[in-house]
């Protein structure tokens, strides 16, 4: 992991003031290197921590309440914040938190009237990218954990605990344990002054580093198929259950029927927008939700073999679940069919295995069609989490990949974050399957594309397509809380050109 060079990764988290207009980070120091850094770059607090560890780490609650924060610089001029926060609330009523985190800033716009004036804010947040903190127990002193923010994003990070004469390693990814109570041959308290590359090298082996690890990751394609899809997103219009077959026709894709002009959902297309003339209207394509997914793999489908794919293969039955009656060559253009999403997402995953790969097809001369999702592994069923944090001292069990369901929404932006680090260069077609509100009505009726990345800032960046629009994952939760979502994995194409 830890081997690009400090200028590369040298960046802070500059973040915008409730007030401002404009923000983007700027870059530390990077000066030749006599202070500890790991080989990411990321600021290292090391030296600060060995010169105040009498003074502030190993000092009670007492002596710190009320202790004004102090500010030091090490050898190489990266100034850090050294401070106590005092938590009043629920369980961490008990604790205290010691922190040294190294100085920010934003580039902040203030506007008034006509005049216009930048500003570099300072900022020490207690979750950038090199903070150190040390919570410990009030009424002891005793440490209770270190938390170690060695990523850009704030929700990934090491946790340390103590236990006896021993110390467990932790690797939270955006609040899920990527790796649990792995234990270290070190005290507790030698953490204290110890750099981030000594914590590496004595966790290498030990914990799934791979599992963050994005260094040598090329997301070129992903992000010019995000940048294609964008500039084509006008030219399209949403139509319920309106999807293209083979031969560019649009069909109805509960019915397998012509589209009907008068069948397109105009409230859920204008929203707010003027309505378009006729002109403008009758130019642009209809898709559906599910349309307007079959409509982004087949752009890569159609630059290999010069057509879409077949829309009645797509919905072709991949997997009977328990809950759910068989599928025929009668239902599966039916509302009936309560995995059609399902079986669209696995059949297109697929497909697009299929016209790219020679093991594809090979693959393809023998056996049914309707098990090609298991052949080519395009379904996700990696379980890179052991539980789920709770609260620093509570976890609990993550229902992780269901068979036949997916993972859970809420598990969904740490998996993004895992895949990206893991299959850099793909993207996922993901079929949502919707609580239940009666027993067996549980159903796979909506889709959406997931293209993940990390930017120049370092930070893990998700763009949703859905029904004809793009959405931030933050957005895609929200709108699907209690859901399931089941991922199929399609390689990103430089020759992507959707219809």
């Amino acid at each position: 992991m830890f081997k690009m060079n400090f200028k590369t990764f040298a960046k802070s988290l500059g973040r915008s003031m409730a007030h401002a207009m404009v923000a983007s980070p700027l870059l530390f120091a990077a000066l030749p290197a006599f202070a500890e850094y790991n080989q990411a770059g990321i600021p290292d607090s090391a030296e600060i921590r060995t010169r105040v560890q009498q003074e502030w780490l190993e000092q009670p609650y007492a002596a710190l309440k009320g202790k004004t924060a102090e500010h030091s610089t090490d050898a190489i001029g990266n100034l850090f914040e050294i401070r106590m926060e005092d938590s009043a609330e629920g369980e961490a009523a008990t604790e205290y938190a010691i922190i040294v985190c190294p100085e920010t800033y934003s580039q902040t716009e203030f506007i008034d009237g006509e005049s216009r004036q930048v500003q570099k804010i300072p900022h020490y947040y207690k979750d950038s990218a090199g903070s150190w903190i040390l919570y410990k127990e009030k009424a002891s002193g005793k440490p209770l954990r270190i938390e170690w923010h060695f990523s850009y994003d704030e929700d990934v990070y090491l946790m340390f605990v103590p236990s006896g004469h021993k110390t467990f390693a932790n690797l939270i990814v955006c609040s899920y344990y990527a790796a649990r109570s792995v234990p270290l041959g070190i005290d507790f308290k030698n953490l204290y002054t110890m750099s981030f590359q000594e914590v590496y090298n004595l966790t290498k082996k030990p914990l799934p580093w791979y599992k963050v690890d994005f260094s040598n990751n090329d997301y070129t394609e992903v992000k010019k198929m995000i940048a294609i899809i964008r500039q084509k997103l006008p030219s399209l219009k949403y139509a319920e259950y309106a999807a293209c077959d083979e031969r560019d026709n649009v069909l109805n894709i509960l019915t397998g029927a012509p589209y009907k002009k008068e069948e397109v959902d105009y409230s859920a297309l204008l929203r707010n927008a003027p309505a378009p003339t006729e002109s403008e209207d009758d130019s642009k394509l209809l898709l559906g939700e599910d349309g307007f997914v079959k409509w982004i793999v087949d752009g890569i489908i159609r630059s290999v073999t010069g057509q879409n794919s077949s829309l009645a293969e797509m919905l072709e039955p991949t997997d009977i679940l328990d809950s759910a009656p068989a599928v025929t060559q009668q239902n599966k253009f039916s509302a009936a069919n309560k995995k059609r999403t399902l079986d669209l997402c696995r059949n297109l995953a697929a497909k697009a295995f299929v016209v790219r790969s020679p093991r594809g097809i090979r693959a393809k001369s023998g056996g049914s069609k309707n098990d090609d999702w298991k052949k080519f592994g395009v379904d996700v069923n990696v379980e890179p989490f052991v539980s789920r944090l709770v609260t620093p001292s509570k976890a609990e069990n993550t229902a992780g990949y269901v068979e036949g369901t997916g993972y859970s929404v809420d598990e969904l932006r740490g998996m993004l974050y895992v895949l990206a680090c893991t299959e850099p260069g793909w993207f996922y077609i993901g079929a949502i399957r919707e609580p239940a509100i009666k027993e067996n009505t549980m159903k796979f009726d909506h889709c959406a594309a997931f293209f993940s990345y990390f930017d120049s800032n370092r930070r893990l960046v998700c763009r949703v397509f859905q029904k004809g629009e793009v959405l931030s994952l933050e957005e895609f939760i929200k709108k699907y809380p209690k859901c399931f979502v089941h991922l199929e994995r399609v390689k990103s194409f430089p020759y992507f050109k959707p219809y």
